[in-house]
């Protein structure tokens, strides 16, 4: 009984619209995120295609080394292209903006943002999380890449909600 209380108290969860909004962060256009969600996830020789741009291109910000890049490549094979595409299109295609609104109001939150998305992110994070600090680094792996970084950031977070 109890947990069906809670799962009404859930809040919903919309799919974000698919109308081009510039205000909005996203990883590309509607049209751009629909081919890869129904064209390119959907076989794992294009999926595995996929992967290989977006680490090398979006993913990280150095040059990878060949054992680094054929570990990083490996981890995204284990998991079958029909997942990746469901994780995909959940992270593309549904709008957490109230859950993340409701967290930035009831637990101390801070958000990353990858360099290449910080003149879009970060204003919107600051218009939709005012109490949210956000910090710039790296890109979508900058707690692989920049390790030291990311944690010094994130105990100087830890450390300033502690007071």
């Amino acid at each position: 009984m109890e947990r069906r209380a809670r799962a009404r108290r859930a809040p919903a969860i919309r799919p974000l619209s698919l109308l081009e909004d510039p205000a909005w962060w996203t990883e590309g256009t509607p049209a751009e995120l629909s081919e890869v969600a129904t064209r390119v996830l959907t076989h794992p020789e294009s999926a595995e295609a996929f992967w290989d741009e977006y680490l090398t291109q979006v993913m990280m910000q150095r040059e990878l080394g060949a054992d680094e890049y054929e570990y990083l490549m490996d981890m995204s094979r284990r998991t079958p292209y029909w997942i990746a595409r469901q994780l995909f299109c959940d992270a593309i295609f549904c709008n957490y903006l109230d859950v993340a609104k409701t967290a930035a109001k009831t637990v101390p939150t801070l958000m990353y943002i990858a360099e290449h998305w910080a003149d879009v992110a970060e204003p919107f994070c600051h218009e939709q999380f005012p109490e949210t600090p956000t910090y710039v680094m790296g890109g979508h792996l900058m707690a692989y890449e920049y390790p030291e970084k990311f944690n010094a950031r994130l105990e100087e977070f830890l450390a300033s909600e502690g007071k």
